[in-house]
């Protein structure tokens, strides 16, 4: 079985090394002080789609995961009482073409 064809399991040593490599505090961690986002089934299933279909580079997928996660722990906890929205900005494709 080729590397690329190879299923990535996103275990707590594969996440925590995403975490220590590849995920920098943004300062707006709404997550502070209690249990923070967690890599889930749907994150397994798109991280390993990814690499089958478009990102060949180890590398390069633990930085595309280690930005998403920063991200999401901008996002408004979903337990949250507030309901507040954000914008995210930086490098988003929508997928339109001009």
């Amino acid at each position: 079985m080729s590397n690329q064809r190879k299923y990535i399991k996103l275990d707590d040593q594969f996440c925590n090394t995403v975490l220590s490599d590849h995920y920098e505090e943004s300062g707006f961690n709404l997550y502070a002080g209690i249990a923070p986002p967690v890599f889930g089934q749907h994150t397994e299933f798109a991280f390993n789609a990814l690499k089958r279909n478009k990102i060949a580079d180890l590398g390069e997928l633990k930085n595309q995961l280690g930005k998403a996660y920063e991200i999401f722990t901008c996002c408004t906890p979903a337990f949250a009482k507030n309901d507040r929205q954000g914008l995210a900005i930086g490098k988003v494709q929508s997928g339109k073409t001009a």
